[in-house]
């Protein structure tokens, strides 16, 4: 998995260029976002952005996405055993909160792109 932040411009706070990590688990991006906060000199709000999501994403994360596709192996039980349509609820309310906050990340990473292109240009 390659979780990438990709901006071709120098961002507020001295950040530059794209930021990822590969993973021998792609259903955890909770474990590399954290990574990168603590490794990476990101703008704020895109801190805050990945701080949002990490709850949901440690949810939902490795384990959740095997019992979803596989069950419970240990006490074999069947996936549609294992979740009530509230946990399904919650699931798809955590997916939509995640999308948002991606659609907010770019938003904010295109708006630096625009601000850095009008200041190249003067």
């Amino acid at each position: 998995m390659l979780i990438m932040l990709n901006w071709p411009l120098r961002m507020p706070q001295g950040c530059l260029g794209a930021v990822w990590c590969s993973s021998k688990d792609p259903h955890n991006p909770a474990r590399e976002l954290a990574a990168i906060l603590r490794k990476q000199d990101l703008p704020e709000a895109i801190q805050d952005i990945i701080r949002r999501l990490l709850p949901d994403l440690v949810t939902l994360g490795s384990a959740e996405h095997f019992l979803t596709d596989y069950g419970d192996e240990a006490t074999y039980t069947l996936p549609w055993e294992l979740f009530t349509k509230d946990s399904a609820s919650d699931a798809l309310e955590s997916a939509r909160r995640s999308v948002e906050a991606a659609k907010e990340a770019i938003a904010i990473l295109k708006s630096a792109q625009r601000n850095e292109h009008d200041r190249n240009k003067s």
